[in-house]
């Protein structure tokens, strides 16, 4: 029975995982998914997985500027590359999509000379920058296929999406808010606390004194996120999808991946290959070729992963 409550959210994600699994083997059968996966031409598929590297590349690039931001100009961007690709070896193995950044966290925290909560706290800018770029791509793309009844929906879901932004941004970014609501000041029976507390709202708070990194860190983010479309885009032409054009997946690929980084289910298994049967059947792709984009998908952030653990193991 303890061991039941103990680890009752990890059986929650395991049966999230396995609902959505067994809905989409109802749907696509095994032999009709091993069929689209037979018909790969694999030196495209060998092009998108080499594509993947420049989308690395460039959030290390952007994870960097932000780091430089809080005067961490002594870490490497080839530094930051191993750690993104150790990240991505636990993101496929830990719970969720965002686990690998608790490893980046800990193993940069520890290897920094510098204060540890603001290098963490980049950690978690970049994932907000990263969101914020994904967001402005797909409100774009859903701006220019308005006529699109289907689309036109997620308005809505971005509308929220823009508003708990604004709303962390007055919270964060102005002190006289943030007195009023949270007051540090006033929790002095739990000191450590309380200085951890005060040293990440420092740390974010500086971002405002450095606007020109955000901006710089935002048009990286954008370029990142154009080169992951474009690398999803390569795999859907390696399985011949031919339904879907680019601009469809600059609209679908920023919101699938977005929602995916949910934790409610088993390092995102089922739920990122339900989210790409749903959207991309909005534009006509059938659901065998959805879901077989989404393992080749699984399958070369398994590839990378690898190499990512092998940096991990022999580092």
């Amino acid at each position: 029975m303890k061991f039941l409550k103990k680890h009752m959210g990890l059986i929650g994600k395991a049966a999230i995982s396995l609902a959505i699994v067994v809905f989409l083997l109802r749907t696509v059968s095994l032999d009709q998914l091993a069929e689209s996966l037979k018909g790969v031409y694999f030196n495209i598929f060998f092009l998108g997985l080499i594509t993947f590297a420049s989308a690395f590349f460039l959030g290390s690039l952007r994870w960097r500027i932000l780091l430089k931001a809080q005067k961490h100009d002594e870490i490497s961007i080839w530094r930051l590359l191993r750690l993104t690709l150790i990240g991505l070896f636990f993101n496929n193995f830990l719970l969720g999509t965002n686990g690998g950044d608790i490893i980046k966290a800990v193993y940069l925290a520890k290897t920094s000379s510098h204060k540890k909560t603001s290098v963490v706290t980049t950690i978690f800018m970049d994932r907000l920058v990263g969101f914020l770029s994904f967001l402005t791509l797909s409100t774009a793309m859903v701006l220019l296929n308005y006529k699109n009844p289907d689309l036109r929906i997620l308005l809505k879901v971005m509308l929220i999406c823009y508003l708990m932004i604004f709303m962390f941004c007055i919270l964060f970014l102005s002190k006289k808010i943030t007195k009023k609501f949270l007051p540090l000041a006033l929790i002095n029976k739990w000191q450590k606390a309380s200085r951890i507390l005060r040293d990440i709202y420092n740390s974010i708070y500086a971002y405002k004194l450095r606007k020109r990194f955000l901006i710089s860190a935002f048009c990286v983010s954008l370029c990142a996120q154009l080169f992951l479309v474009l690398a999803i885009y390569i795999l859907g032409i390696s399985l011949e999808i031919t339904v879907a054009k680019f601009a469809d997946y600059l609209t679908l690929v920023p919101i699938i991946q977005t929602l995916s980084a949910l934790p409610i289910s088993l390092s995102g298994l089922g739920l990122t290959e339900g989210l790409y049967v749903y959207f991309f059947n909005l534009v006509g792709v059938v659901t065998k070729s959805a879901f077989a984009l989404s393992v080749l998908i699984r399958i070369c952030a398994i590839l990378w992963g690898l190499l990512g653990g092998a940096v991990y193991l022999f580092k």
